[in-house]
């Protein structure tokens, strides 16, 4: 099974493995930035799921209030 490692800060790490069960698919990835990774089960289509890691600092505090992670999750999603 293949495994994804997402470093997202210099502390931080993320691991997602795909199983006998679902699929993962890394959309876009960014080190120490940004990581869209999409699930989808193997045998059906009977769901999807975009899983979005962002990368924040104290200086640059994109992320630290509700609204600004709802703006940036939606701008991500867009197509």
């Amino acid at each position: 099974m293949k495994e994804y490692n997402f470093v997202m800060s210099l502390d931080d790490e993320f691991i997602v493995r795909e199983t006998d069960d679902l699929n993962v698919d890394v959309q876009k990835e960014l080190t120490l930035k940004f990581a869209d990774v999409k699930i989808t089960p193997k045998q059906d289509n009977s769901f999807s799921m975009i899983l979005y890691f962002k990368c924040d600092t104290k200086d640059l505090a994109q992320f630290d209030s509700l609204s600004k992670i709802k703006k940036s999750v939606k701008r991500s999603s867009e197509k």
